[in-house]
């Protein structure tokens, strides 16, 4: 089911531009027969927000939720009143689930998504798809051998903000786009690297890089790296980083600095910190031969363009903002769910996945190789 392309339109709101997003463009006329049963497997803070965004799915239903620790799941199987399973072989051996959601350890991924398969529940996994290139293969390699669906969430896909942007790009108000650049600077204290921010679930695996597979970049800047491919169409061919471990009581990195380059020139960077004692600073720019925009926290956008579009001017700044608020990992789920209802097409595939392990690992291995490295081309024809 190919990317449908949300309708925007603009009006002036004080001193910024208020974005009116139409939801309508954008939902699916697929018929839909049955929803799609997904077991929400995981009950940590990520697990618990990904089993909401199940719920709101139209076109889905959480069929059950899983942990090894009943305690974690109880709240929530009692609230959604579905059964609590704490045993994952009889999970997925039961025949009114027909996927799972993975919202667990990065180290576990490969295994559990493995274990799915072949049970023949279609698969959707918690970003990143895995904690390396070659693990990452035997996911894919699993699915396409069972013939079941494989989706991970890059969601931020589906923010307002970024279709707005991918609409700017694809309409040609930048030019041919020739640098990108993404900078993260947040705090991420003990709680994180204990198990999440809330505590709603213990463990060290974030801590550990055979575990997790990295810090930051794998963990975090993975969704702007996501993103901007979706955005601008381009593939990353060449990438180096330099990172360490400063001032966090982990082995992952809790510092990256990254540059990497486009398959049609351009180039682009990263700059990134987990231990930044000021306002977070989270902000992604693009910018092209007739313009720029800059992606910013809590949903704004700033463009410049030499083109007009729609009503704003060329040769001047513009302030877009107030963007709806969307919750974008249900959007994911209903358009995938709809896709396997129909026999259609995904939009985020094991493909997407794999591409942004690539990236990752040639960055990781770079600084030890002390030189840029080319990232693995895709080997498949599209899952």
């Amino acid at each position: 089911m190919a990317n449908a392309t949300p309708s925007f339109r603009i009006t002036k709101k004080w001193h910024k531009w208020k974005i009116l997003y139409d939801n309508e463009a954008i939902e699916d006329t697929v018929l839909l027969k049955k929803r799609l049963r997904i077991a929400a497997v995981g009950g940590g803070d990520i697990g618990i927000r990904n089993a909401n965004s199940i719920k709101a799915a139209q076109a889905a239903e959480l069929a059950a939720v899983c942990d090894i620790d009943p305690a974690v799941i109880r709240d929530l199987a009692k609230s959604y009143d579905v059964p609590a399973i704490t045993d994952y072989d009889r999970l997925i051996a039961r025949s009114d689930v027909d996927a799972v959601f993975l919202s667990i350890p990065h180290h576990l991924h490969t295994q559990m998504a493995i274990q799915a398969a072949l049970a023949k529940k279609h698969v959707l996994l918690e970003k990143p798809l895995a904690t390396n290139s070659q693990e990452a293969t035997k996911i894919v390699e699993a699915c396409r051998a069972a013939g079941v669906r494989l989706t991970v969430n890059f969601s931020f896909r589906y923010r307002p903000v970024i279709e707005l942007a991918r609409r700017l790009i694809k309409d040609d108000i930048l030019g041919k786009i020739s640098g990108t650049q993404i900078n993260l600077f947040q705090l991420k204290g003990t709680k994180y690297w204990a198990g999440g921010f809330t505590g709603r679930a213990t463990g060290d695996w974030r801590r550990s890089k055979e575990k997790a597979g990295g810090g930051v970049l794998i963990n975090t800047i993975c969704h702007a790296l996501d993103y901007l491919r979706y955005c601008t169409g381009l593939e990353v061919t060449r990438a180096f980083s330099e990172y360490g471990t400063y001032a966090s009581p982990v082995e992952v990195e809790d510092a990256i600095t990254m540059s990497y380059q486009y398959n049609n020139g351009a180039i682009g960077s990263i700059a990134s910190s987990t231990f930044w004692h000021a306002n977070k600073r989270d902000e992604v720019l693009v910018w092209g031969t007739h313009g720029s925009l800059r992606i910013e926290e809590n949903n704004v956008l700033r463009l410049w363009s030499s083109r007009p579009w729609k009503s704003l001017s060329p040769g001047k700044e513009h302030l877009l903002g107030d963007f709806p608020q969307v919750d974008y990992t249900s959007k994911w789920i209903d358009r995938f769910a709809r896709a396997v209802e129909n026999g259609l097409p995904h939009d985020i595939t094991g493909r997407d996945g794999w591409i942004n392990n690539a990236v990752i690992e040639a960055a990781y291995r770079s600084r030890d190789q002390r030189r840029a490295l080319s990232v693995e081309s895709y080997p498949w024809q599209e899952l």
